[in-house]
């Protein structure tokens, strides 16, 4: 049933906007007053090219609607696939990868004025640091839309969604007290943060939480 009524849909939109444009209308109503009686309509070249354009340009406004009718659509179907998302249990899932992380890394940033420059350290080959890059990097993409998020971090996590020092940022806003400071001067401070894995569990948690219903 539904096939058929966008079939039916599609034929009569089609066939008004058709009808619509000024150039084209009374350019196919004569012509089919014409084919209907059996005869060949005067200047039917001329005619014929007419009616190419009209139904050439129904066609494209019949698309453009058509798919900015499906845009919509489809916005609404992924603001409601994420309202219906189970947030707390994407983040308690989160929370047991970062726990289940037996590797030694910890953060390190470096912070001129207010800006911030971290990046991941451990004593294991570079191929572990880019495993719990992936963690965070995970972290971020649950950053951008998760309910409770503060809207700073949201909106860093939208416009740079590969950038996963975000997180790093995150758990330190959070758990600042948990860092340990290396160096410090009036110009530039270099900070750690030694337990990131359970301070990155302890966020999940915190999300998960704020998350809730």
């Amino acid at each position: 049933m539904s096939e058929r009524f966008e079939w039916t849909s599609f034929l009569r939109d089609f066939g008004m906007l058709t009808l619509s444009f000024a150039s084209g209308a009374p350019t196919v109503v004569f012509a089919l007053v014409f084919y209907l009686q059996g005869k060949e309509p005067p200047h039917s070249g001329i005619l014929t090219t007419l009616m190419i354009f009209a139904i050439a340009a129904a066609w494209v406004q019949w698309w453009n609607e058509h798919k900015s009718h499906k845009r919509l659509v489809d916005s609404y179907e992924a603001k409601l696939r994420l309202r219906n998302r189970d947030w707390n249990g994407d983040w308690l899932a989160l929370e047991k990868r970062f726990i289940a992380y037996d590797k030694p890394i910890m953060a390190v940033c470096d912070f001129y004025g207010r800006n911030e420059l971290w990046r991941l350290e451990t004593s294991q080959p570079d191929g572990y640091v880019r495993e719990f890059q992936q963690l965070c990097d995970l972290a971020v993409a649950l950053l951008r839309t998760s309910p409770g998020v503060p809207n700073s971090f949201a909106e860093k996590a939208r416009s740079n969604p590969d950038d996963y020092t975000i997180w790093l940022s995150f758990v330190h806003e959070l758990y600042g007290h948990e860092t340990k400071i290396e160096s410090a001067t009036e110009l530039m401070s270099i900070i750690q943060i030694t337990g990131l894995k359970r301070v990155s569990a302890m966020a999940c948690q915190h999300c998960a939480g704020k998350a809730l219903p």
